[in-house]
């Protein structure tokens, strides 16, 4: 049992929920991580939440006063909002679809456009295709629409996880969710922390390098890693404290470890290859020094590019 404390008081909480399956997810690693990350912040922002098993892990803990929570994928971003805000809607859109587990009622879910659906129903469908696809990936083509097939549970009950939701729900309550890219999150979280004494801390966990991209129809490649690490370099100049995580690669080591780095290696089942799981060595890069202050005279490359006014 993990205390949070709110406007309210301290209240208790269990231990994070785990609501969806995603490619990448930290939910092992998140207490690993959350105890690299400074153990207070005036804001939190977390642009790449994907399954948010860290932004849950910190929440959790009461680390900041303010969270922005961001993803380019506008299902994700959707699905998140939808929790936080009407959980028992979610279910009771599941239980009212009446979708079966079959492979001819996944390929119907999996045809219907997000966009023309009610928020609640939208999610209730995001959460279905996420418990029958293959391995629980989400995968789009170039025009944006879903299109993993489906997976060895069909047959098996798809079904929302009512106490998990409810629990994801008390923990987001106030926390800002946002869809778009992380650029643009970064900026509703800078905004947030104008005034503040205490510097805006933020975990990036984009896309890895040389690895599956297909969340999005805009793709992720490497020049988009190189982009990322320029914004580092100006939140660091800007006294921001950033921790990244991602493949420990030659690439990734050369654009981020000028910094302090840590490692550690982790099975992915989630989207891995049937029969086999990879084994990836995971980065852990961070611009803040024992005592939680930023360092930006440690990146010795200029940072190029303006994000923030």
């Amino acid at each position: 049992l993990s205390l949070r404390r709110a406007a309210g008081g301290v209240r208790a909480v269990t231990s994070p929920p785990r609501l969806i399956r995603w490619v990448g997810c930290k939910a092992r690693l998140a207490p690993w991580i959350a105890d690299r990350l400074p153990p207070r912040a005036g804001v939190y922002c977390e642009p790449f939440a994907g399954s948010a098993a860290v932004a849950f892990e910190l929440l959790a803990r009461g680390v900041a006063r303010e969270v922005v929570l961001g993803d380019l994928n506008d299902d994700v971003a959707s699905f998140l909002r939808s929790v936080r805000d009407c959980p028992e809607a979610v279910d009771e859109a599941m239980r009212q679809s009446r979708w079966t587990s079959d492979p001819s009622c996944y390929g119907y879910v999996r045809d219907l456009d997000p966009f023309e659906l009610a928020p609640v129903k939208r999610a209730a469908r995001f959460l279905y295709l996420n418990r029958l696809a293959y391995n629980g990936l989400y995968r789009v083509n170039r025009s944006g629409r879903f299109n993993a097939p489906p997976g060895d549970r069909l047959g098996a009950p798809a079904c929302a996880d009512l106490p998990a939701m409810r629990e994801a729900s008390e923990l987001l309550r106030g926390v800002v969710i946002w869809s778009g890219d992380y650029g643009q999150t970064l900026r509703v979280a800078h905004e947030l922390a104008r005034g503040d004494r205490v510097a805006p801390v933020c975990y990036l966990d984009p896309p890895y390098d040389q690895a599956f991209d297909a969340y999005t129809a805009e793709g992720w490649d490497r020049s988009a890693t190189w982009r990322l690490a320029d914004t580092v370099r100006e939140l660091t100049a800007r006294r921001w404290r950033v921790a990244a995580s991602n493949a420990a690669t030659p690439c990734t080591l050369t654009l981020f470890g000028w910094g302090r780095t840590c490692a550690t290696t982790l099975r992915h089942r989630v989207g891995g290859r049937s029969g086999r799981i990879p084994l990836v060595r995971e980065l852990l890069a961070t611009n803040y020094d024992r005592r939680w202050r930023a360092r930006p005279e440690w990146a010795k490359i200029p940072w190029q590019g303006r994000l923030l006014p």
